[in-house]
């Protein structure tokens, strides 16, 4: 806040004090203050303290510790996620399998994955897309420039504080100075009502004047009203004057005070909010957010993949106990039957051949196929062929991944099983056996025959299947599969439908094969997975059982050439102990230890990453949510309610301020400064009417006595006494009839301003610091009572006022080098040549504070001298502490 004219109480005080002294006869000096006080300071700091400048702000200093922990935690959380992905990268071992270790029984071009080791290889990718992730450094980044944006709104909110407090400051400037010069004009108008009132009661006294000596008095008494009231309304015009400027520089200050305050919070907003062009704080803490969403969503499925290997681990060791329990009932000890071997089938490809080798998944047995809805239901079931033996199969359906519902077909060959004249015939009775899979071809087949041959008995259709009647054929026509009878194919032969083409029998161009049954078991394909202990299986393989090599033999029947039954042979042993291994008490433990990394080590550390990355999206979210409390919690300060501004004062009630925004306190003030001007310029108005009236004012005229010879007796003296003796008689002039040289009160103000010097020295007479001895009375010899004492001087602007009667001690301070100005320009009041106005006082080297600038106003030399001497003083003073 600039130092200036502030409040009207000091003002008035400073005039109340004024007038106080003179009465008091209190050195002038006294109220010069010997410490560097602010010239208008009324001893009330609390009022007109200036406001100290804001340079620091800790606006966001919650906010910025937020996105400290913020930051702390992304760390924090990208250590957590690498932990995890190294372990599981470096010790999950995905080795794709080998062409040959896909085993049978249905041939496939290339090896699948099974079950784990899909789920494996999914946990590998997920912890290497996790270890990859860019999201905690693009979040790490987000956040420090979150922060930067809350270092940028506290700069901000650092400017917006200091422009806030000047609006303040200047605005109360403002009312002060309006308050101010209320009062002063109240006091100008006071000044000129008052000599008013006693000039026209001098007026009077003056026409009605009974003798020369009382119209004298009452001249001079109306030049001294006159000479008084002006410089008195001239000390007031000045102030009045410095108030309004000082109005006016706080109206200049607080306009752009406010330009600078609305920018500031433009900028804070800016910095928190963003714009189109910048992002704000929260715009990056709300990325950060979304990176770290990402981060999640990598980490999730890190986990995600996590519990579909221990899934599969846990499916894999109770499916190999399942089977290890299944096989249990087929051996040596056992009797084998239909219905335990089917069982030992289906805990086979439930189990192993569908998980791990053809890598579906099974989770949930249904009682019936209509009921699967979920991947990994499935529903297994027995399905009794036409012909009541090789037609036979038993269905596994299930729904796959991508929720389609499939179905595979099986069936199963007792290992000693022979060929003879009819299929019903050499079934064999061995528990071990040779599983394979069936078509749906095959399938399709059997349903056929069922349509064409559904009605006949088990004694026909064995003559039946003895003469090939029940053999079929098939084609496929638009898509679909068309079957026909044995004899229907021969008929087509016979009447030409059918043909051969290239060695290929056709119809209607469509090539036609037979449907073989159970194709891929021992005696055609032989793509077969043995069921059987590994001793089991060299028994059948390699041992006579009442005929010489019966896979053998079998095989010879489907294969040919002796390198390639012993390929097939090698492979068949191959899958057979892979089969056994998969059930072994050895890899039974290891799947379970397997189960209990998974389940415990690897478990462990992903629980920790995703708490740890669950921690740091929380983190930027209470950053959010931080900035978004700083925002909704901080109180603008733009506003324009003065009362909001400047509180409930007392100077808003003075001045009628309540309920009034800055702009309409303005436009207040500016009538209230208006107001206060007309009153000045109305009492400077008065003065102007007084002067004027004081020089046309009708004064009565005395006729001068007749002039006495030196023989006639001395008259008497003033006081009743004699002339002393021997003094001879002045001679007085010839009576005429003229009237007395007025004194007007226009010339009574002299150019000098001696009035002004002698209306101080009357009043400080008994207390100035410089004491000027009165001057003695002239005496004058009257030879008539009614004669004046004195010629009055034709007029007052020939010199100072000397009579003691008007001006008592006079101090002479007239600058010997330099001659005054005639007249002090308007608005001004000269002290004297050298320092003639009160702004050339201020532009001293030392600004004096008001007490020492009205002393200098009013005695001119003299107070410059002994503000001369007041500050040599104080400079002896600042030496002698230093």
């Amino acid at each position: 806040m600039r130092k200036g004219l502030k409040n009207q109480k000091v003002v008035s005080a400073v005039l109340v004090g004024i007038s106080a002294m003179m009465a008091l006869s209190t050195p002038m000096t006294a109220y010069a203050s010997e410490g560097d006080i602010h010239p208008f300071d009324d001893g009330n700091t609390e009022d007109h303290a200036v406001t100290p400048e804001v340079t620091e702000s800790h606006m966001a200093d919650s906010v910025q510790e937020v996105a400290e922990t913020a930051s702390e935690s992304v760390e924090s959380a990208e250590t957590a996620v690498d932990t995890v992905a190294d372990q599981i990268i470096e010790e999950v071992a995905v080795t794709p399998p080998a062409p040959e270790a896909q085993a049978a029984p249905e041939a496939q071009a290339a090896p699948t994955p099974s079950v784990v080791d899909s789920a494996e290889k999914d946990l590998v990718d997920a912890a290497t897309v996790a270890k990859d992730d860019t999201s905690y450094d693009a979040a790490a980044e987000a956040i420090a420039n979150a922060d930067d944006k809350l270092s940028d709104a506290e700069a901000a909110d650092v400017v917006a504080q200091n422009e806030a407090a000047k609006v303040k400051d200047e605005l109360a400037e403002a009312a002060d100075s309006v308050k101010s010069a209320e009062a002063i004009a109240a006091l100008a108008d006071g000044t000129a009502m008052d000599a008013q009132k006693k000039a026209d009661e001098l007026v009077q006294k003056i026409e009605n004047a009974e003798n020369p000596d009382a119209l004298a008095g009452y001249e001079t008494e109306l030049a001294k009203l006159i000479t008084d009231s002006n410089t008195d309304l001239a000390m007031k015009r000045q102030v009045y004057d410095r108030l309004k400027s000082s109005y006016d520089d706080a109206l200049k200050a607080l306009d752009a005070a406010q330009a600078n305050l609305d920018q500031a919070e433009n900028d804070l907003d800016d910095a928190l909010d963003g714009t189109d062009e910048a992002k704000g704080a929260i715009q990056y803490a709300q990325e950060a957010q979304l990176e770290l969403e990402t981060a999640k969503a990598n980490v999730d499925k890190l986990a995600e993949a996590l519990d579909a290997v221990q899934e599969a681990v846990q499916d894999k060791h109770d499916n190999a106990n399942a089977v290890k329990d299944a096989m249990d009932t087929i051996g040596p000890n056992t009797k084998p039957t239909w219905d335990i071997q089917r069982d030992v089938m289906k805990n086979a490809v439930v189990g192993y051949v569908m998980p791990e080798l053809n890598g579906v998944k099974l989770y949930k047995e249904l009682e019936s196929a209509k009921k699967l809805v979920n991947p990994g239901d499935y529903h297994w079931e027995r399905v009794p062929g036409f012909d009541h033996q090789d037609y036979n199969y038993c269905v596994l359906s299930y729904i796959d991944e991508s929720g389609n519902k499939v179905e595979k077909y099986y069936n199963f060959d007792r290992m000693n099983k022979t060929i003879g004249a009819s299929r019903y015939d050499g079934t064999g009775g061995s528990y071990g056996f040779f599983m394979f899979e069936k078509s749906a071809e095959e399938i399709g087949a059997d349903s056929f025959l069922r349509k064409q041959f559904g009605s006949k008995t088990d004694a026909q259709l064995r003559d039946m299947e003895l003469n090939g009647d029940l053999d079929v054929f098939a084609y496929e026509k638009d898509g679909k599969t068309e079957y026909m009878t044995r004899a229907q194919y021969t008929a087509g032969i016979a009447d030409g439908t059918i043909k051969e083409i290239n060695g290929t029998m056709t119809i209607d161009g469509l090539a036609i094969h037979q449907v073989i049954q159970n194709k891929n078991n021992l005696y055609h394909d032989a793509n077969v997975l043995m069921i059987a202990s590994t001793a089991d299986a060299s028994k059948y393989l390699y041992t006579d059982a009442g005929k010489s090599k019966i896979i053998k033999n079998a095989l010879k029947n489907s294969q040919g050439d002796a390198q390639a039954i012993a390929k097939k042979i090698e492979k068949i042993e191959k899958d057979n102990a892979a089969f056994n291994a998969f059930y072994s008490d050895a890899n039974i433990a290891a799947i379970a230890a397997d189960k209990d990394i998974y389940d415990n080590s690897y478990d462990i550390s992903l629980e920790k990453a995703e708490q740890a990355v669950n921690t740091a999206k929380q983190e930027t979210q209470n950053l959010e949510d931080a900035i978004n409390t700083l925002k909704e919690g901080r109180a603008s300060r733009k506003t324009t309610s003065v009362a909001k501004i400047l509180g409930d004062s007392q100077i808003v009630a003075d001045l009628g301020l309540q309920n009034m925004s800055i702009a309409q306190a303005i436009a207040h003030l500016n009538q209230k400064l208006k107001d206060a001007e007309d009153k000045v310029v109305a009492a400077e108005a008065v003065m102007t009417q007084i002067e004027e009236a004081a020089n046309n004012v009708n004064k009565p005229t005395f006729v001068t006595p007749t002039a006495v010879t030196p023989d006639t007796p001395a008259a008497p003296a003033s006081d009743g006494e004699a002339a002393a003796p021997g003094e001879a008689t002045r001679a007085v002039a010839v009576a005429t009839a003229t009237p007395v040289a007025a004194t007007t009160p226009a010339a009574a103000q002299v150019q000098d301003n001696a009035p002004a010097q002698a209306a101080v020295a009357q009043e400080a007479q008994a207390q100035a610091q410089v004491n000027t001895p009165a001057a003695e009375a002239p005496v004058v010899d009257i030879t008539d009572e009614m004669a004046p004492t004195a010629d009055a001087p034709a007029s007052l602007n020939e010199g100072s006022v000397q009579n003691q009667e008007y001006t008592g001690a006079v101090v002479d301070i007239t600058d010997e080098e330099v001659a005054l100005a005639d007249k002090a320009p308007e608005g001004e009041l000269k002290a004297d040549a050298k320092y003639s106005t009160l702004k050339d006082i201020d532009d001293m080297t030392k600004k004096p504070n008001l007490w020492w600038l009205l002393i200098i106003l009013l005695l001119g030399e003299a107070g410059r001298e002994m503000y001369k001497k007041h500050q040599e003083k104080m400079k002896e003073k600042e030496d002698n502490i230093q």
